[in-house]
């Protein structure tokens, strides 16, 4: 590989011995390298760097938990809203019964407030954690 500013020959370590420009391939000449290469250094030891396309895959790791995250976190919110509203007693057939638990309304009013507020504590926690990974994602996009 050459240097693109200077023309001078480069390796692998995508910066010049030359004048010092920082080389950078496509990305399809990235998916062809390794993803880890042993590089030697002046003194003669020998240092591990982990290429560009571990970097990218890397980062669209952190999207799809992102996106996961928020995709598993309208679950426990729908559960929790189906708690509150969807609440039906019948004191005739025990198989219309929907959210009902034990006889007193009340009861069965203060059981469905605990479980809908312990399901959207959940689906506030996965959105969080959706919001985090997305945070790491452009974080670690700049890094690049």
């Amino acid at each position: 590989m050459f240097c693109k500013k200077c023309g001078a020959e480069i390796g692998l370590d995508f910066l010049c011995p030359s004048c010092g420009f920082q080389n950078v391939l496509s990305q399809e000449a990235e998916i062809e390298l390794p993803t880890k290469e042993v590089n030697n250094n002046v003194n003669g030891s020998t240092s591990l760097t982990v290429k560009r396309s571990t970097a990218i895959i890397r980062n669209k790791l952190w999207a799809i938990l992102s996106a996961a995250m928020f995709v598993l976190a309208f679950i426990p919110l729908y559960k929790g809203y189906d708690k509150m509203t969807n609440y039906y007693s019948s004191d005739t057939y025990y198989s219309l019964n929907r959210n009902a638990y034990v006889g007193g309304d009340a009861y069965n009013y203060i059981i469905n407030a605990g479980y809908a507020t312990a399901f959207f504590v959940l689906a506030t926690g996965l959105a969080l954690l959706g919001v985090g990974f997305l945070i790491v994602y452009y974080i670690s996009g700049r890094g690049e």
